[in-house]
């Protein structure tokens, strides 16, 4: 299930997601504190489900199916949601 909330636009500033059309490498920079990411397939199931420390995250989608994705990044009670397309 995929949340939204007022906060996205808080933390969609501090966040930077790249690239967003990829062949397998994801990165994820301007992280703080204690954050969870999940990534959706287009059918809302989940594919991964992390939690992660530090500033900076990456993610190989390389073994994935080629397609649109949804990356769910929670930090400090804030959702930021970036769609993924996998080619």
């Amino acid at each position: 299930p995929l949340q939204s909330t007022q906060n996205q636009a808080n933390i969609a500033t501090q966040i930077d997601v790249y690239p967003s059309f990829t062949d397998g490498d994801l990165f994820i920079e301007g992280l703080d504190g204690e954050t969870k990411i999940t990534l959706y397939n287009s059918k809302g199931k989940r594919m991964i489900v992390r939690k992660q420390k530090g500033d900076k995250a990456y993610f190989s989608l390389a073994n994935f199916a080629n397609g649109e994705y949804l990356l769910q990044i929670e930090m400090k009670e804030q959702v930021k949601i970036c769609k993924i397309l996998k080619y």
